[in-house]
């Protein structure tokens, strides 16, 4: 089952970040994954993520890998992040 999946946090500097997010679509998609990033108005460097992925499991593995947290760490993801999964 398809989920969507929200997930929020702090960055260094959102211009770096959308810079390296963007870079990093290519694992995105390898993993049928599909997300955009927005910075949320008013605030210099918090990051929402809003995106599909074909299965929380899929998800979960994702997000869950060395290599993820190694990219979050290199676009300078500053904070825990905070996960939203729904499902219609």
């Amino acid at each position: 089952m398809n989920v969507k999946v929200i997930v929020s946090f702090e960055v260094e500097d959102w211009g770096h970040f959308k810079e390296k997010f963007d870079s990093f679509e290519p694992f995105r998609t390898e993993a049928g994954i599909t997300a955009n990033a927005h910075k949320q108005v008013g605030t210099a460097n918090t990051v929402f993520i809003i995106g599909d992925a074909p299965s929380i499991e899929a998800f979960q593995a994702f997000s869950g890998s060395d290599a993820q947290a190694e990219r979050m760490t290199s676009a300078g993801v500053k904070s825990a992040p905070n996960v939203v999964v729904l499902e219609s």
